[in-house]
């Protein structure tokens, strides 16, 4: 018969590209959120697209904010990402990944969750 109720959905994680970038540490700063994410095995080079995406896991939503991040110098094994107040709602919940594209090939981290509370 028929259900109002959602099927249960799995998703798969490859570990293997989860050990390949790592989510470092989150920072509360004055203006925003300041994440530091970790390559393991890679370095960035210049035609490399890289940085986290936001969800807010608070609401039935979807929508996957993406925001670039920062090469600490060429040739890093790291970089930066700055998430703005403007970016995230007041006392909400945010899963947070990253990401890198090398090649076409998008690589991504494990989900982070974060709850926000801005003052």
């Amino acid at each position: 018969g028929e259900s109002n109720f959602h099927p249960n959905i799995a998703t798969a994680f490859s570990v293997e590209s989860n050990e390949k970038i790592t989510i470092q540490f989150i920072e509360t700063q004055s203006e925003g959120y300041m994440v530091k994410v970790k390559l393991n095995k890679m370095s960035l080079k210049p035609n490399d697209a890289y940085g986290v995406v936001i969800n807010n896991v608070s609401y039935l939503n979807v929508e996957d904010i993406k925001i670039p991040g920062i090469q600490e110098e060429e040739g890093s094994t790291s970089f930066h990402v700055f998430i703005p107040h403007a970016k995230v709602k007041e006392n909400s919940n945010y899963a947070i990944k990253a990401y890198i594209t090398k090649q076409g090939k998008t690589i991504e981290s494990a989900i982070v969750n974060q709850h926000t509370s801005k003052q």
